[in-house]
């Protein structure tokens, strides 16, 4: 019980820390996305935001992770970015054309260096977000651990020349190597009735314990 509390808390104090700029994440309220999600949110501070709809969805719904719980995010106050109290440096916004609500392309104006991940694939969505935040060596490893994937050196042949001969590129990368480990993680916001009564209910989430 005391470590969950612990892990936890590094949750919160990470989520705080994102306020002040950084990296968003915007992704699909799928229970694998909000995993990685909620990983990053803990290893590296980003603000994690959930979306639900398609591309043609004229109200999908929004939700910021504030380190605790979900908090239900009006589509006029995410266009504008009246949500975070500071721009962030960069957005990282996962999935396609066909997923990404079309109504949140105005988020183009606060959201720093726009980048979109198309591929929901775990190893492909991992290798695309370790590049964007930098992932260290340490980084790299613990994803491969936690998502039973193998982190394989892209340039180890290079490393055996001098530096001065080679232009080393993107150093790691992530590979399935068996079925994906079911370690638990807080699942996306619910859905909620879009009555005009409810629509500003915040989703019902449940704390897994840890394994």
């Amino acid at each position: 019980m005391k470590k969950l509390f612990a892990g936890l808390a590094g949750v919160a104090v990470a989520a705080q820390v994102a306020w002040a700029g950084g990296t968003v994440v915007v992704a699909p309220a799928r229970i694998n996305l909000i995993q990685v999600g909620m990983d990053l949110v803990a290893r590296h501070g980003v603000t994690l935001v959930s979306y639900q709809g398609e591309a043609a969805t004229a109200k999908p719904l929004i939700h910021v992770w504030n380190g605790k719980e979900w908090d239900f995010v009006p589509l006029d106050a995410f266009q504008s970015g009246a949500f975070l109290p500071a721009k962030p440096t960069q957005t990282l916004v996962i999935g396609d054309e066909k997923l990404v609500p079309e109504v949140l392309a105005p988020m183009s104006a606060w959201a720093g260096k726009l980048q979109k991940i198309t591929n929901l694939a775990t190893p492909e969505l991992l290798n695309s977000v370790g590049a964007a935040l930098k992932f260290r060596a340490e980084d790299w490893q613990w994803f491969a651990t936690r998502y039973n994937m193998k982190a394989e050196d892209l340039n180890a042949e290079l490393r055996k020349g001098s530096v001065y001969d080679h232009k080393i590129g993107k150093p790691i990368m992530l590979r399935r190597e068996g079925p994906l480990a079911t370690t638990g993680s807080t699942p996306p916001p619910a859905l909620l009735d879009t009555t005009e009564e409810k629509k500003t209910e915040k989703p019902a989430t449940d704390t897994p314990a840890v394994k």
